[in-house]
């Protein structure tokens, strides 16, 4: 998985997140994601 692969410890836990829509590709959010959670937005849906 592409998570195992980030460097958490140099954003102490924090990684940018952004949200596109799917067909224009405009960015619609851009936010943070904490390392624990990002397993669990894949298993939600």
């Amino acid at each position: 998985m592409l998570t195992e692969q980030l460097d958490w410890e140099k954003t102490d836990g924090m990684m940018p997140a952004i949200v596109q829509h799917a067909i224009s590709g405009e960015v619609l959010m851009l936010g943070l994601h904490e390392s624990g959670c990002a397993g669990e937005d894949r298993r939600e849906r």
